[in-house]
């Protein structure tokens, strides 16, 4: 269960938006696109687990950087 839908993130609309409006260097058309794939690839998760309906929680607003930190 989804319980809060995801958004497109703030960076993603930003670089879309200058993206239309003038030339990105190359260094930020990359950029642009590892955000447009990384963000197709969490839609794509949303899709699997809304096969599941009822049966587990998909936590879509959270980051665990903190975890990282904690373990090395």
């Amino acid at each position: 269960m989804i319980v809060k839908e995801r958004e497109v993130p703030i960076e993603l609309r930003l670089l879309r938006s200058l993206h239309t409006r003038m030339e990105l260097a190359e260094k930020d058309r990359q950029y642009l696109s590892n955000l447009e794939k990384g963000y197709e690839g969490e839609n794509l998760f949303d899709a699997i687990f809304n096969r599941f309906n009822n049966e587990c929680i998909v936590l879509t607003i959270y980051y665990f950087k903190f975890l990282i930190k904690h373990f090395k």
